[in-house]
């Protein structure tokens, strides 16, 4: 499978693991579904960033963590302007990017460094009601993602 068709099947992956969550199905269920779709979302972002390294002529495997492709495209390219995009984006804490990063990375790339996710104990939580979507932004990372991937070919001289 070549660099684009890996990144849109990862992609596609991401978006049926979103629709599997309708608020319908067991809770359990839907958290698994919410967990593969960031596994699947961080998967295309690597693959992604695979492909551009292919523009340039570099050989980067697509199974890598981000930091570690982002460091090699930086060796080889460092005028890259995707590259660039994404290292800046990771500077900022509310980015998309900076967000996946994050969720992706806790459990993959940490094990057993901690037992659960950290918890800012001076945060107030606040009730969700019922109209509200708690996957408004696994769903806001998908569109994110896949716009930033359609910028990256249209910009890049993909075949």
């Amino acid at each position: 499978m070549n660099r684009r068709a890996q990144t849109n099947h990862q992609l596609y992956q991401a978006r049926l693991m979103l629709d599997l969550v309708d608020g319908t199905g067991p809770e359990a269920r839907e958290q698994a579904a919410l967990d593969a779709s960031v596994v699947f979302l961080y998967r295309a972002w690597c693959a992604a960033l695979a492909e551009v390294g292919e523009v340039y002529g570099l050989t980067l495997q697509a199974d890598e963590p981000v930091k570690l492709l982002l460091d090699r495209l930086g060796e080889q390219r460092p005028d890259a302007w995707e590259y660039r995009t994404v290292r800046e984006a990771l500077n900022e804490p509310g980015h998309w990017m900076a967000e996946l990063k994050r969720e992706a990375e806790h459990w993959a790339f940490d094990p057993g460094a901690r037992t659960a996710k950290p918890s800012d104990g001076s945060l107030i939580a606040s009730v969700a009601d019922d109209n509200e979507d708690h996957t408004n932004y696994y769903r806001r990372w998908l569109a994110e993602l896949q716009q930033w991937v359609d910028e990256v070919r249209s910009l890049s001289d993909y075949s």
